[in-house]
């Protein structure tokens, strides 16, 4: 059936056509672009160690496989909310304010992990995935489809897409496991926490220098996802 609602979408055109074919290092000439990636590689660094190792943790502190189940569908869940009202709270709050936000709900979410061992707490601890993900991953489609030329819009998407997958799975899922075989997975959790207050250290700083150098080279002002 998927098949069949693929073949029947309409074609469309993409901008990498004729002359306009920018060459695909542009994307990250864009400073903006290249501090809210780090602090997307460092958000998924520490995401993949809870969701790859705590529930084998989970489980040896008493929560079962229901417990398990339900942790993982209240974290979805409470991106719903967030994800609905992303474009207003952007546009109210600013790009910034709101990837800091993120950056301190995570470090929060990670500390409590660390510090619970009652699997309720734990799982009401997920609805902070929702103020933690939700930032920084629309916060990258936006930035991209308000900042880059179109036709590089798709390509920076899927660049973004394909850094933090191969990193989340295959170095950080790998590093993650010699860290929890050596410091235990709840201590792990707590270098995360550590890790996500660098990350919003380092993108507090980076971003607002890396504003003022494009602004500065473009002469314009300042977008509301940028302040």
């Amino acid at each position: 059936s998927s098949a069949v609602i693929i073949l029947r979408m309409p074609p469309v055109r993409g901008h990498r056509h004729g002359t306009n074919r920018a060459p695909v290092r542009e994307v990250f000439r864009d400073p903006v672009l290249r501090i809210i990636t780090l602090y997307f590689l460092l958000f998924v660094l520490t995401a993949n160690v809870f969701y790859s190792f705590y529930p084998i943790h989970f489980a040896s502190i008493g929560g079962s496989s229901a417990w398990v189940g339900l942790m993982l569908f209240v974290c979805a869940m409470s991106e719903v909310p967030f994800f609905y009202f992303a474009g207003a709270l952007v546009k109210r709050f600013g790009l910034y304010r709101m990837i800091l936000l993120s950056g301190l709900a995570t470090a929060l979410r990670w500390f409590l992990i660390y510090s619970f061992s009652n699997p309720a707490l734990i799982v009401l601890v997920g609805l902070l995935h929702g103020v933690g993900f939700v930032p920084v991953g629309y916060g990258v489609a936006i930035h991209i489809n308000t900042h880059l030329p179109k036709e590089l819009r798709a390509t920076a998407q899927s660049l973004v897409a394909l850094l933090t997958a191969f990193f989340s799975r295959v170095v950080f899922g790998y590093a993650g496991g010699v860290a929890c075989d050596a410091f235990g997975v709840r201590n792990v959790l707590l270098i995360a926490s550590g890790v996500m207050l660098l990350a919003t250290l380092v993108f507090a700083v980076g971003y607002r220098r890396a504003i003022a150098r494009d602004s500065s080279a473009t002469d314009r002002p300042a977008l509301p996802t940028e302040t």
